[in-house]
């Protein structure tokens, strides 16, 4: 695995823990696009 991959699913966790993303919000989202929007805004 790549540092960078690393750095991505370490924010994810921190995001998760914080409660501002959570399995939930994900699937609650209606569209693919919208899943993937809000996953990409994490990698900026």
């Amino acid at each position: 695995m790549t540092t960078r991959k690393s750095e991505y699913i370490i924010g994810i966790a921190k995001l998760m823990k914080n409660g501002e993303l959570t399995k939930e919000k994900l699937l609650s989202m209606d569209e693919f696009k919208q899943v993937e929007n809000a996953l990409i805004k994490i990698r900026d």
